[in-house]
């Protein structure tokens, strides 16, 4: 990358800019001075001042050529500028994105995206010392800023919840050129947080849910047809997973007959399914506010940046809560249940895991075992923490059902429940767009759900919910772990088989096979 490259380009486009104001003196704007505010994992950003007083922000991505995904980046402008032009979210505020270049073959030697500074700060969320790794200062501010930062949330997740006009699930493009949109958009290809162009894509565009979920389940099995047909065991070590896992082919086909029956349950209720713009990593990090509304108790956001990877998805889909109120099964540790076995437990990226009690200090583990390397780690903070996060989440729902009849006079019950109701959309979903290997890390849940859903194939009606309408599938809830097998009761014939692979053999190699010579 090359600063003074970045310098001459943001002066450039700066000076183009003024020239199309009347009146405006642009001939010897220059810049003054150039500062880090700040890196991801993808992008370093950098604020330049003029001596007109013009303030911009540039974004340059960190990945090499070869990686860097270029429709991505594109996706991500169309999205910044359809927020900012389509009228639909005024009350979320986007910086004016007005030049960049998508190649490695411009002044700055990388991809770059030049925008207007906006003069706001970010919720800093690290960790409040090295003795108490699962806690971060958002989780030590006073309580009554903690619910009025938590409202500031939901107001943005429910301007988000408005409706669009789009009628096809995917990333959003722009229809004209790359270089000066006139504010046309359509929906393409599904764009992920991240995405380089040497991963999967997930495709798209799609009209549905189910369109899209067979789709990807037919890429597994074409995986599996041209890399597993020639195994010498029936130990499947996949080259394009970084973490080997002991996959068999029957267990995958197991996985893939469950995941395919299971698709048509998945059918999103009717009060879930309208589509609206999703923002995938919405977060304190992405998240501007005026400072001193911050200290006066009444945040006020001024920005949300980082649209990557942002895509038009049912509502259903999208209720997500923002990263820093997560909570999962494994931090500070895993919880301390007498059923089911640990292999039972899945952590997700997309459901949280409640924490509601600290329990038995006595049988907590001990200090240390885990976390590897701080031995002073005291575990009844972090759960409180946890617990916090708990009461957090509550009310963002609470806030969230609030500004949705605020904001769209929307008091659908339904649509009030969303963060509830979604649970088990998003554990699916999340699984359908995972590779193969991820599969197992949800294996239990999976085959669990299947075995469920059988023994009661009329469907789930949650509890207080029976009077609503029954028009459509029906709704699908349950715990978030399950503690229980209701496949026990089976007979499962195929004891002999797994004894077999439990030992490494092979099923055959259990008996004596006659020699076809004898």
């Amino acid at each position: 990358m090359d600063l003074i490259g970045l310098v001459d380009c943001a002066t450039s486009h700066l000076s183009q800019r003024l020239a199309k104001n009347p009146g405006s003196s642009h001939s010897s704007v220059v810049c003054e001075s150039i500062s880090h505010i700040g890196s991801g994992s993808y992008n370093h950003v950098y604020r330049l001042d003029f001596t007109n007083g013009s303030k911009l922000a540039a974004s340059v991505s960190q990945d090499k050529e070869g990686v860097f995904c270029p429709e991505a980046k594109e996706s991500e402008i169309a999205t910044m500028k359809f927020v900012r032009e389509s009228g639909l979210y005024q009350e979320i505020p986007v910086p004016e994105v007005f030049a960049w270049d998508t190649t490695f073959k411009n002044p700055v030697k990388a991809p770059y995206v030049l925008m207007d500074f906006v003069d706001g700060v970010v919720i800093d969320n690290s960790r409040v010392e090295k003795s108490e790794p699962f806690i971060h200062k958002f989780d030590v501010y006073p309580e009554t800023r903690q619910l009025a930062i938590v409202k500031a949330l939901a107001r943005l997740k429910a301007a988000l919840s408005r409706p669009v006009s789009f009628s096809q699930l995917g990333s959003i493009v722009s229809t004209t050129s790359t270089t000066s949109p006139t504010g046309d958009y359509s929906v393409g290809p599904f764009m992920t947080v991240g995405q380089r162009s040497d991963q999967e894509h997930l495709g798209g565009p799609y009209n549905t849910p189910e369109e899209m979920w067979y789709v990807l389940l037919e890429r597994r099995m074409l995986h599996a047809l041209r890399n597993w047909c020639s195994l010498e065991t029936d130990n499947i070590h996949d080259p394009d997973s970084a973490f080997p896992v002991n996959l068999t082919p029957r267990t995958f086909s197991e996985m893939f007959r469950f995941l395919t029956a299971l698709i048509p349950h998945f059918k999103l209720p009717p009060p879930y399914n309208s589509l609206v713009l999703h923002h995938p990593d919405f977060a304190f990090r992405n998240i501007l506010f005026d400072k001193a509304s911050l200290s006066s108790g009444t945040p006020k956001v001024v920005g949300v940046v980082d649209w990557s990877g942002a895509q038009i998805l049912p509502l259903m889909l999208t209720a997500i809560f923002p990263g820093d109120l997560f909570s999962n099964d494994t931090t500070p540790f895993r919880p301390l249940y007498k059923n089911p076995p640990e292999r039972y437990i899945q952590s997700w990226k997309s459901v949280p895991y409640d924490w509601t009690s600290i329990g038995d200090p006595s049988k907590y583990p001990d200090e240390g075992d885990e976390w590897e390397g701080n031995p002073e780690v005291n575990y009844k903070p972090a759960l409180t923490v946890q617990i916090r996060r708990f009461y957090l989440r509550t009310h963002f729902t609470s806030c969230y059902a609030s500004q949705m009849l605020a904001l769209h006079g929307d008091s659908n019950l339904a649509r009030a429940a969303l963060f509830s109701d979604a649970t088990y959309y998003l554990k699916f979903h999340e699984v359908m767009c995972t590779d193969v290997q991820s599969w197992f890390s949800a294996e239990n849940w999976v085959r669990e759900t299947y075995w469920r859903l059988k023994v009661n194939q009329s469907g789930l009606t949650p509890p207080g919910r029976e009077g609503e309408s029954n028009n459509g599938p029906p709704l699908i809830v349950g715990p978030n772990v399950y503690h229980g097998k209701v496949a026990k009761p089976l007979t499962d014939l195929r004891m002999l088989a797994e004894e077999a692979d439990e030992w490494g053999k092979d099923e055959s190699e259990m008996f004596e096979v006659p020699d076809p010579e004898d």
